[in-house]
């Protein structure tokens, strides 16, 4: 049988489209294999991956192709001032390395889709300026289609559906749709906000029924604004940290390198007066995550359930929880991915190295010796990871549930995979 390529292009379309209406009748299944570029616009940074999948009513298989982030990526959030310079300066490079990967490979643009998703930094974009939203998403449509590739969608995704997306994903490279494991929840962890998702036995709101391979699923899903680590560190500061410190940071008496930690920070933070106290710093994190969660934007896109009320979801308590993104990183950095109890563990290390006169050298040379804003910012982080994933203020999760990890099966997770597995099998969310 001949395979028309732009039929299939059409038919995702149609698919990606009925993803995002929220309709219920589930479009056909893909029975041929083709590519989808999926870039993911995050708070922080631009990634594209290009994908080779294909589905039945009782199987599916993705497989991707190429991945790649540009160096200099800031994320599309950061244009919002200057939105018509981001489709050369921020997809441009992701459309030139797809280009030249497809055309050694002698594959027509023309054949494949690209979609561009944003998450939480286009979300706060939104919220403070609609237009610059438009500005950004039309230049970025343009520089697609100027390099011959169907636009397929550039939207920014609701945080239900990235959570969804998640799990999705993760529970593929389980093989839980191929019935080799039972369902895993996710906790992600990224700038701007952070997600949870597992499959539940209940119904109604935040919850997303799918049909995967034959199986069906109602998926618990939320994500909250403004908790992700770089959005919940700015929570915590105020200008007298400029002068007096803060104590989620290391004290550096010494003056070395630097003398206020303000990378990616709203305020600076004057090093040699902070001095980190775990306790201290979590009631701040503690304070801000019980503030955030009553925001208008995250009350709408929850439905009004705050962290605390997650526990009480059917399946919750018996869901076995995988960490990913920003709580894999911390949990990393400090030594505590491996460990039986996570909490325990990130507390104690933390507070080894992050404690007492003059403990920047310390922490800087614990972490490899590079100043950038991950390692002035890691004791913040990672205490707001505790914090948020473990704590009656956030989840509370039980320790003994998660596990934190970079590879599932040999396969890094990303949500974007999680999008393309519900297109191919033809789902749709609210």
């Amino acid at each position: 049988m001949s395979f028309n390529k732009a039929i299939f292009g059409s038919s995702i379309a149609i698919a990606t489209a009925m993803l995002f209406s929220g309709c219920a009748t589930p479009a056909p299944v893909a029975d041929e294999s083709s590519y989808m570029a999926v870039i993911d616009a995050g708070s922080s940074g631009t990634r594209i991956n290009l994908f080779e999948g294909d589905a039945t009513s009782s199987s599916v298989k993705v497989t991707t192709l190429l991945e790649f982030e540009s160096p200099d990526s800031s994320g599309l959030s950061s244009f919002a001032e200057n939105p018509a310079d981001v489709g050369e300066a921020e997809i441009q490079p992701l459309l030139d390395e797809l280009g030249n990967f497809l055309a050694i490979r002698q594959i027509s643009p023309q054949d494949v889709p690209v979609y561009v998703l944003a998450t939480a930094g286009m979300r706060n974009v939104a919220q403070a300026d609609p237009a610059a939203v438009d500005a950004i998403y039309q230049d970025v449509t343009e520089a697609i289609t100027a390099d011959g590739f169907p636009a397929a969608e550039v939207a920014t995704i609701s945080g239900q559906q990235e959570a969804l997306f998640s799990w999705v994903d993760v529970n593929y490279d389980k093989g839980v749709f191929a019935g080799k494991a039972d369902p895993q929840g996710i906790v992600e962890i990224g700038g701007a906000s952070s997600q949870i998702a597992f499959a539940t036995t209940g119904s109604g709101n935040n919850i997303t029924p799918v049909n995967i391979a034959g199986q069906e699923f109602n998926v618990f899903g939320v994500s909250y604004l403004g908790m992700g680590q770089n959005d919940a560190r700015a929570g915590i500061l105020n200008p007298t940290d400029a002068s007096a410190g803060n104590p989620c940071f290391p004290n550096n008496a010494s003056g070395v390198d630097p003398t206020s930690y303000d990378m990616k920070n709203a305020v600076p933070v004057n090093a040699t007066q902070s001095s980190f106290n775990y306790d201290a710093c979590q009631q701040l994190y503690s304070d801000y995550l019980n503030k955030a969660a009553l925001s208008p934007v995250n009350v709408e896109n929850t439905t009004g359930m705050m962290p605390a009320d997650i526990s009480q979801v059917p399946g919750f308590a018996q869901s076995p929880f995988l960490g990913l993104a920003s709580l894999k990183y911390a949990a990393s950095d400090f030594e505590a991915d491996t460990a039986i109890n996570e909490s325990e563990a990130l507390i104690s290390k933390v507070s080894e190295k992050c404690s007492g006169i003059n403990a920047w050298p310390t922490v800087l040379e614990y972490l490899g010796g590079e100043v950038s804003q991950f390692s002035e910012n890691s004791c913040a982080n990672a205490t707001f990871v505790q914090t948020w994933t473990f704590t009656d203020a956030g989840l509370g999760i039980n320790p003994e549930n998660l596990a934190v990890v970079s590879k599932i099966n040999g396969i890094t997770p990303t949500w974007m995979r999680g999008f393309v597995v519900l297109t191919l099998t033809g789902n749709s969310t609210k």
